[in-house]
């Protein structure tokens, strides 16, 4: 069997495989539109829902036992969808409540202002001419959104939370991580001399993409572990490492040897950023434990 197939392969014409590549690249781009479309026309139908439920209580007067009754009578005529339980409806209405403007989130740009980002997360905000920056709802799940609405009240935030969730295509347990861990006021603030040492342009990326505080608990307890013990133990959970460290970040090796004048210097985890295009050198140094989460 082998051999026929070895066969067949030696029969294929010059250039198959990139043409194979390329009709795979074409299939995997119509799967992802398809994917984003279907979220797309989830969020309006949920939210047309929700506008209704709206109106008919504001304009009508109808009680909250309409949702409940509107709950059973949907899941009735559609039973094998499951989106019409009560508390999604109700999620609904506030879906609709929440975003008036759909499909954007609209947020003046003084608000966007007032968070702790810095410039370099502020200009990804396009303004209109009214002075509001428009942020794609459906850039994120259902499920994200849901969850965002009853973790983060302000608006300037959330819609920062949509971008980042969105960029870094954090799932809905990631998301709810990092804004419990104060994601919106670490990125950014890392103690840094980068505008003394790096061109402005630079300067200013490089500023945006590291945080502080960085919170590794998924170590464990590190009280008593050394600097290679800790060292070990980051790069046996790789994926979490990453994750923590943000977009953009690419492992090298750990105990990375370098000569320099002669003398040899073994750096204890070498990383490379895909947007600075340059290699970002990680010193282990013993910090303080606090809940159980190693900062450095």
């Amino acid at each position: 069997m082998n051999e026929i197939m070895n066969a067949n392969t030696d029969l294929l014409p010059d250039g198959y495989a990139e043409w194979r590549k390329d009709i795979e690249h074409l299939i995997e781009v119509a799967k992802l539109r398809t994917a984003i479309n279907v979220n797309a026309d989830t969020l309006a139908l949920y939210w047309t829902l929700g506008k209704r439920i709206l109106a008919q209580q504001r304009q009508l007067g109808w009680g909250a036992n309409i949702i409940s009754k509107l709950s059973v009578d949907l899941s009735q005529k559609f039973p094998n969808d499951r989106g019409y339980s009560l508390s999604n409806l109700k999620s609904m209405r506030r879906f609709a409540e929440a975003y008036p403007d759909f499909p954007f989130l609209q947020v003046p740009l003084a608000k966007m202002e007032n968070i702790p980002i810095g410039q370099v997360a502020l200009d990804q905000f396009k303004e209109d001419d009214k002075g509001f920056v428009q942020v794609p709802l459906a850039q994120i799940t259902w499920y994200h959104h849901i969850s965002l609405l009853s973790k983060v009240k302000d608006i300037a935030e959330r819609a920062y939370y949509i971008t980042e969730t969105a960029q870094n295509g954090w799932s809905r347990d990631v998301m709810l991580m990092q804004i419990a861990n104060g994601y919106i006021h670490a990125k950014g603030h890392a103690i840094n001399n980068f505008e003394q040492t790096l061109p402005p342009l630079q300067s200013d990326l490089a500023k945006y993409i590291f945080k502080d505080p960085y919170n590794f608990s998924f170590l464990g307890t590190v009280a008593l572990q050394n600097e290679l013990d800790i060292e070990k133990t980051l790069t046996s959970k790789i994926t979490d490492f990453l994750l923590e460290m943000g977009r953009g970040f690419a492992y090298i090796g750990r105990q990375y040897h370098i000569s320099v004048d002669g003398d040899d210097y073994y750096i204890d985890l070498l990383m490379y950023h895909l947007k600075l295009h340059c290699y970002v050198v990680v010193e282990l140094l013993c910090c303080a434990q606090h809940n159980n989460s190693y900062v450095a």
